[in-house]
């Protein structure tokens, strides 16, 4: 085996390596929408007792249970189930299954938002989606989650009135700048979100230099200079590993 297939089969291995961690990563984005809907519900659930046994409700208990659990609940739950088939899904590749648990979570958060965006602090929560995405080093997924998590904002905001205690934008000056903030933050969310993605990839670029290095390095070491034949540190490497093998395999 020469110097260039050795450095293939290195970087193919290393690739494999990344790609596993992806993989446990994406279980973990999938438990965290799951998570995410689960708290949500019981939160709500918490603060309609709160609210139906209080002067706070402004409507009957059944249109309340309606509007905010069982509507929204329904449509998280609808999410999760797509993240489930996917994940479980044999014919689509690692990416597309990243993309939709990505863009799931964007739905959700959508649907979180628009169900309670009376409150100034939902705005933040689409920041949750796209922060989720920079593990991957993925420019373009970062991209279209952001992009995804803004129009989502922006159709939530302007075009949706779920909650009958929301300020309109329209009719409210300090809504509306609260609204632009929130655009600049998710936007500034983003351009970070970027620039972090991009040291990522040098970082992980060297430590694939380094490793090829270490394992050329490794492979001189065990071969003749002249003949490429392997030397007896080889021999003594390789009995080494026999010794340590606890696979029940015969040598």
């Amino acid at each position: 085996m020469n110097t260039d297939q050795s450095k293939e089969i290195h970087i193919a291995e290393i690739q494999k390596e990344y790609q596993r961690i992806d993989r446990d990563w994406l279980r973990l984005h999938y438990r965290i929408s799951i998570g995410l809907v689960l708290f949500a519900f019981l939160v709500e659930a918490f603060m309609g007792l709160i609210v139906i046994n209080s002067e706070m409700l402004s409507t009957n208990v059944s249109t309340y249970l309606l509007k905010f659990l069982l509507v929204p609940g329904a449509m998280n739950l609808l999410a999760i189930l797509a993240d489930t088939l996917v994940l479980r899904s044999q014919r689509l590749s690692q990416d597309q299954k990243i993309y939709t648990v990505s863009l799931m979570m964007v739905f959700i958060c959508f649907v979180l938002f628009t169900v309670h965006n009376a409150f100034i602090a939902t705005y933040m929560i689409f920041a949750v989606a796209i922060l989720l995405t920079v593990i991957y080093a993925d420019f373009r997924l970062t991209g279209v989650t952001a992009a995804a998590s803004i129009l989502a904002l922006v159709i939530s905001e302007l075009f949706i009135t779920w909650d009958l205690d929301k300020i309109s934008v329209f009719t409210s000056t300090l809504r509306f700048g609260d609204f632009l903030v929130a655009l600049f933050v998710l936007f500034a969310a983003a351009c970070v979100c970027m620039v972090e993605i991009q040291y990522e990839r040098k970082k992980n670029e060297a430590s694939i230099q380094k490793e090829i290095e270490r394992q050329q390095l490794r492979l001189r070491l065990q071969r003749d200079e002249m003949t490429g034949v392997y030397n007896r540190k080889a021999l003594h490497d390789a009995m080494r590993d026999m010794e340590s093998d606890e696979s029940g395999d015969e040598f």
